[in-house]
């Protein structure tokens, strides 16, 4: 009995000892857990001041640490040894969902473009799992660049500052230079060892984040000490990573070895390091300290002593990673737990909610939507707000383009017509009956009230301002789209109803297959201008020029007749080959007095050779052959200012032809034309190696997109293109440089059929043969060139120029964790991690969702960052 009451005053004993050693201590300083460097120690204690110096605030330190001892000292004697035993093998809690915010950022670097790593990646992301079943909220990066890094650890810090436990977690490549250890980005050019400070990351910059913060207990883990890959460029000879003498009280610092070695990667998922560490912290009811020897024991044992894991420790309290149920509750009610539970709600009101600025071009998934029927059109409104989808069992569904819903549908909406214009999507039914739907009113159902029900062809003008409808009984007729009236007479056509619109729409031509007249219109007033009547034989083919002051009409065994549109006479006739053969295409050049033509040398035997060339309208002559009688185009396409041509023949070769120098300039071998930039600045091929962008001029290749099968381009000016490869990713670039634009779109599993982006580019819509469609959206953001610092402006100007700049922001993020005692909802945005205030309330509204809509206003921070204001978060509608 003696002995076991000797026992069990042994713990006070202890505990008097440690805590008078604590009063008499001048301040907390590192200690090492490993015996492997006396030296190292020596050096960092001999950095400890002496108590005769002690400065004056010091002191105040002191006393009020004597007084917390006091406390200590006075409050309820601890457990008994038997009674703490029955403790040790109890159930977990469950993840500390505690008043103390955990905090972690996560970093993993594999694909390094000198000397890769296997694991560092596979680290990062069993990491990040095991720390969120912790009850940690987790800022992970993966192969991130220096930007990256940075942007990250400024994120850390920030939301460090609400108090409790930080966790920094790296893996990948680390190296030392002059004592200072550098976390290596992906994309580092590193060539000398003066250039690590601008080109690496720095890891006192992390410590400078903790210190700022003063948190409870930081973690700084360290999975980096393989071998230095530029050491041969380094005059120093050290290897691994330097030990840190000096860091913020309450932190841990852990190495994956001891200061100065190095470790191995590893050839299993995980680094040796690593997979150590994952079971360490689950053990339940082990203190930090604890976990981290297990974790040198069980490397050591496995490396047979090469590897010895290495710690330095100023932490005061404790911690557990996976506390007890009993342990959770002591945490829950010591005095800095509670500071750091009511410190939060302060700070969240203090502290901005930052975005990165970089979000503002990254592309987000709205929504994912199975395909029952083949899409055949796809249409955005103007506005970018809505989207019309039809579907070859002629149904259609609008889409709101900002939460993905559907917010209507038809079910017979029959044959669907885009108009050039892009505005107007026309459904004409079995029956004869028209629905038509204005996309730049989002989707808008056109009323129309006179139409007849038995019509059999429709056309819309380019201006959208006329309806051409054909009818069984009556011919062609004109509507007035604004006000939906009739406009003019019925003209009957014999044989299959053919008409013509200019590209401006101030002029129209009809016909019938049958006939050889042409009534020549005025849409704006709905009146004809005149029978056109120079042909003896029926018309086969029509077409405006670019203003619409000509018209080009060819008639087989007959002519081809230039007509003057404003009253509709005949200026020229001539022939294109012997007995006039119907081109298959027609451009005109010069102002319509040369016409480019692909046709037949002669329409009286089959299968004529096709003959490509330049005539003269007034003479009809031939000025120009470009390639030899019967040389095969499977297509021919002019740029967008018509100085080149562009042929393709059937092997998929490309010939490039100066129009006005009238000569081939270029062959593209194996290469097919796929497409012109809206600019007409670039044009895009495809080979067997994948795609390539060119510039129009110099013909040279500007990218190249290995592995890439198709692309999608924009509609307008100074947007990104898209390309797809086998796999199904979309993949988004710069017209001007051919380099990738942020991230990919990743979603599709197999390859993507179709891509259509809104006006604005702000918006796509991908259909994949893994009978998926995906809406893909960026925020809208509003004068974000003011965002710009021009390199000769002034930053005077700069800021003066942002001072004042705001703009709505709008995305779907994906919600992460939610913390009733700061009330913040942390929720991911592409790769990055933001903690949005909101109150219990609301955030119950959000059970059960897997997305939310964030809404607010931008406005500027600094260089890398803004500022969110009236903010909301809500639920899909």
């Amino acid at each position: 009995m003696k002995t076991l009451r000797a026992l069990s005053t042994l713990p006070f004993v202890i505990v008097a000892v440690a805590l008078i050693f604590l009063v008499l201590s001048p301040q907390a300083g590192f200690t090492q857990t490993s015996s492997k460097s006396r030296t190292s120690s020596a050096k960092f204690m001999r950095a400890v001041p002496a108590v005769p110096e002690e400065p004056a605030e010091v002191r105040v330190e002191a006393e009020a640490r004597r007084a917390r001892i006091a406390a200590a000292l006075a409050a309820p004697p601890l457990k008994p040894i038997g009674e703490a035993a029955q403790t040790k093998n109890e159930t977990p809690a469950a993840p500390p969902a505690a008043k103390e915010q955990r905090l972690a950022l996560v970093i993993g670097n594999s694909s390094y473009k000198q000397s890769p790593l296997i694991n560092p990646a596979n680290d990062a992301r069993a990491m990040t799992i095991k720390l969120q079943q912790l009850g940690f909220t987790v800022l992970k990066k993966e192969n991130a660049d220096l930007e990256e890094m940075i942007a990250a650890v400024r994120e850390f810090g920030n939301q460090l500052k609400n108090g409790g436990v930080g966790l920094f977690y790296f893996a990948g490549h680390g190296v030392q230079s002059k004592g200072i250890n550098y976390l290596i980005p992906i994309n580092a050019n590193i060539r000398h060892e003066d250039e690590l400070a601008t080109r690496a990351y720095n890891a006192n910059e992390l410590l400078e984040k903790m210190d700022t913060a003063k948190n409870r207990i930081n973690m700084v883990i360290l999975d980096a000490c393989r071998d230095n890959p530029f050491a041969r460029s380094f005059r120093s000879s050290a290897r691994g990573l330097a030990g840190i003498e000096q860091a913020p009280t309450g932190t841990l610092v852990a190495y994956a070895t001891s200061p100065g070695a190095t470790a191995a990667d590893g050839s299993g998922s995980n680094g040796l390091y690593t997979e150590q560490l994952l079971r360490a912290m689950s053990e339940p009811g082990l203190k930090m300290e604890d976990v981290f020897k297990r974790v040198r024991v069980s490397v050591m044992e496995r490396s047979s002593g090469k590897q010895v894991p290495w710690e330095m420790s100023s932490v005061v309290g404790d911690f557990y990673f996976n506390p007890t149920s009993v342990q959770l509750t002591q945490m829950a009610s010591l005095p800095a737990s509670t500071a750091a539970s009511s410190q939060p709600q302060l700070q969240r009101e203090l502290l901005p909610v930052l975005i990165p600025r970089k979000l503002i071009d990254n592309y987000q998934l709205v929504t994912s939507m199975p395909v029952q029927s083949p899409i055949v059109a796809a249409q955005f409104s103007s506005s970018g707000h809505s989207l019309a989808v039809a579907y070859r069992d002629k149904s259609l569904k609008v889409l709101d383009t900002h939460t993905g819903n559907v917010i209507a549908t038809e079910t017979h909406f029959g044959e669907v017509t885009v108009t050039a214009d892009k505005r107007y999507v026309i459904g004409l039914t079995d029956t004869g009956s028209l629905t038509i739907l204005d996309m730049h009113s989002d989707a808008a159902r056109k009323a129309f009230t006179g139409l007849p029900v038995d019509i059999t062809a429709m056309a819309m003008s380019p201006n959208g301002k006329r309806l051409l409808i054909h009818t069984r009984g009556n011919g062609f007729a004109l509507f007035n789209l604004d006000s939906g009236k009739w406009m003019g007479e019925a003209e009957s056509a014999d044989g299959t109803p053919m008409f013509a619109f200019s590209p401006s729409g101030d002029r129209l031509v009809t016909w019938g297959g049958n006939e050889s007249n042409l009534k020549l219109w005025a849409p704006d007033k709905g009146t004809q201008i005149k029978k056109m009547r120079a042909h003896w034989h029926a018309v086969g083919f029509a077409k405006f020029n670019k203003d619409g002051s000509l018209l080009l009409t060819v008639a087989h065994d007959d002519a081809a007749i230039m007509w003057r549109t404003s009253d509709g006479e005949d200026l020229h006739k001539f022939s294109f080959g012997d007995n006039s053969p119907v081109p298959a295409q027609v451009e005109f050049l010069n102002d319509g007095k040369h016409v480019l033509a692909y046709a037949a040398k002669s329409a009286k035997t089959a299968n004529s050779p096709m003959q490509l060339g330049i005539w003269e309208v007034a003479s009809g002559t031939p000025i120009v052959t470009f390639m030899a009688d019967g040389s095969p185009a499977r297509s021919i396409r002019l740029s967008r200012d018509l100085e080149r041509m562009f042929v393709i023949s059937p092997d998929k070769t490309t010939h490039v032809f100066n129009l006005a120098a009238k000569k081939r300039i270029n062959t593209l071998n194996g290469m097919e034309l796929l497409d012109f930039s809206p600019d007409g600045r670039r044009f895009l091929v495809k080979s067997s190696e994948g795609l390539r962008l060119m510039d129009m001029q110099t013909m040279a290749p500007l990218g190249r997109m290995p592995g890439q099968v198709h692309a999608f381009l924009p509609r307008s000016p100074g947007n990104p293109f898209a390309t797809s490869g086998s796999d199904g990713t979309l993949t988004l670039w710069n017209f001007d440089n051919g380099e990738a634009v942020n991230n990919q779109l990743k979603g599709h599993l197999d390859a993507i059929a179709s891509a259509t982006f809104s006006a604005d580019g702000r918006r796509l819509f991908s259909v994949g043969s893994d009978n998926f469609a995906k809406l893909w959206g960026i925020p809208d953001i509003k004068d974000g060139k003011q965002l710009v610092k021009d390199q000769f402006e002034s930053t005077v100007e700069y800021q003066k120029r942002l001072a004042n700049w705001s703009s709505p922001y709008s995305t779907v993020a994906d919600l992460a964790a939610y913390n009733a005692d700061t009330e913040t909802y942390t929720v991911k945005i592409s790769d990055a991690s933001i903690a949005i205030p909101l109150p219990r309330d609301a955030a119950k509204k959000l059970v059960g969702q897997r997305q939310a809509v964030v809404t607010g206003v931008l406005k500027f921070f600094d260089a890398e960052q803004l500022v969110l204001t009236d903010f909301n978060l809500a639920r899909l509608p």
